[in-house]
């Protein structure tokens, strides 16, 4: 499979600042907003470069396999003084004449607009907004296309607040008749208490000799109680019913005007926005049915101990959603029935032992690097066994440190034989985070390379022979064309 990316002309969000520019003459300084960045340009996602549309065609054994367009919100044009609620931040220029002989002022000057326009950081926070993404067959026909709609979230009312802060600097030539001072200040406005969020999605899909597509809505609605989780979402597949998805987080148990309810425990620890239970229905005729659910329980600590679930064989209506009728505990239906459980967790908030409560087999992580990478996934082997083989010097100290040993791993990869029952799996990475090597229980290697960007060029399996020889069963190329500009 051969995958290539070509991009459409991009933006670059420039920040423009103001800075010192040495004038000529003696003690002569003029400080203004430059029309270039002194400082390093804004971000997409990652990338300096922000681009309406990028094109992913795909080929196999020399076949072409058709292609996929995404169309992205790119950032707004510095000029451009409104978009929504958003507004750019406009720069004005008043003057202050003075003569320094008889410290007379002579009268005000009335403002005027100039450009650039300083920065506000909110005015095109949209940008790298997914808005459309088509998929094309190997003709050039149109199979499938999603299209997304966003809309503005107010934390309370329908606008936001704003919070004013202003910037300023001097143009101070000198002469020998007097001073001119020009002030030039910008009045940034910053939006509070609002977010842009995922209203809608529709998804059409064409059959082949079909002009008419059949077509899935999906609707987002949002918690009075929160700024920016989903509460409520509601899936419809043509003209048919109403699949409903609801969830209720931390903050939706607390009781208002009761500070001191709070069942979930997680309030007090600033975890107000943590998911607790989520539940699916399809809407027939009016009434819900249950298909799905599943909560998890915090007993009080500030990560999940376990996960609840219900899955009734058919429908039902009579189902229960949790509650805080009690004020100090949770309340949930007597039908949900463990599924897993969770414990020991490191400094990172990790888990490193989950075990499966149906057979009551556990699996065991080991972090590293931080406490950013997994090291080791060890199947069918519990906290306390692998504790004893490792040692609890290991055991407590490998999440904080930067980078494994190879002594750490040799012990890790020791387990593979002292630990008879249990499937381990092992991870290395490099330092910029992506994985070198993974070997799977049954002793394959994965292996990966980059270039000096941190993309993958290069990924390969190897396995051993009878001898111990290695031998590669299986590679793939990753190349990529460098963008010129303009």
């Amino acid at each position: 499979m051969e995958r290539r990316y070509t991009y459409s002309t991009g933006k670059v969000i420039t920040m423009p600042s103001y800075a010192f520019h040495p004038g000529t003459g003696v003690d002569r300084r003029t400080v203004r907003l430059f029309d270039r960045s002194q400082v390093q340009p804004g971000t997409t996602h990652g990338g300096y470069v922000a681009y309406e549309h990028v094109t992913v065609e795909e080929k196999g054994e020399g076949e072409n396999l058709g292609k996929t367009v995404y169309k992205y919100h790119v950032p707004a044009t510095y000029g451009v003084k409104q978009d929504g609620i958003y507004k750019a931040t406009v720069t004005h220029v008043a003057a202050y004449p003075w003569r320094p002989v008889d410290q007379e002022h002579i009268p005000h000057i009335t403002g005027t607009e100039r450009y650039p326009f300083a920065p506000n950081p909110m005015y095109d926070w949209n940008r790298g907004q997914l808005l459309e993404e088509k998929v094309y067959d190997n003709t050039g026909k149109l199979r499938a296309e999603k299209i997304y709609k966003y809309k503005n979230y107010y934390a309370a009312g329908n606008k936001p607040y704003s919070v004013y802060g202003i910037r300023f600097a001097a143009l101070i030539p000198f002469d020998m008749s007097g001073y001119t001072t020009l002030i030039r200040y910008s009045k940034f406005e910053y939006l509070t208490g609002v977010a842009s969020v995922l209203s809608q999605v529709t998804e059409k899909n064409y059959e082949a000799g079909s002009a008419i597509p059949f077509t899935c809505e999906t609707f987002y609605e949002y918690s009075p109680n929160h700024l920016k989780p989903v509460g409520i979402k509601r899936t419809r597949e043509g003209h048919g019913d109403f699949v409903l998805t609801r969830y209720k987080y931390a903050l939706d148990y607390y009781v208002k005007g009761m500070p001191d309810t709070d069942p979930t425990g997680l309030l007090i620890k600033n975890r107000m926005n943590k998911l607790i239970e989520q539940t699916e229905f399809i809407q027939l005729g009016g009434v819900n049915y249950l298909t799905y659910a599943q909560m998890d329980d915090y007993n009080g600590e500030i990560y999940p101990t376990a996960t609840f679930s219900l899955k009734p064989a058919t429908p039902i209506t009579n189902f229960k959603p949790s509650s805080d009728e009690g004020m100090t505990s949770i309340t949930k239906d007597s039908r949900y029935k463990q599924e897993k459980r969770y414990r020991w967790y490191d400094e990172y908030g990790n888990c490193r032992e989950t075990t499966d409560s149906k057979d009551g087999v556990s699996t065991v992580v080991l972090w590293s690097y931080k406490g950013k990478h997994p090291v080791a996934v060890i199947r069918n082997a519990t906290y306390a066994e692998v504790n004893m083989k490792l040692g609890a010097t290991l055991m407590n100290g490998l999440a904080a440190k930067l980078v494994p040993t190879k002594d750490d791993f040799k012990k890790i990869n020791a387990l593979r034989q002292s630990l008879s029952k249990a499937e381990v799996t092992t991870y290395v990475y490099y330092c910029d985070g992506g994985p070198s090597e993974v070997i799977n229980p049954q002793g394959m290697s994965t292996e990966y390379a980059y270039d000096n960007r941190g993309r993958p060029t290069l990924m390969y399996y190897v396995e051993k022979d009878e001898q111990g020889q290695s031998l590669i069963r299986l590679q793939k190329l990753y190349t990529y064309t460098p963008y010129k500009f303009d």
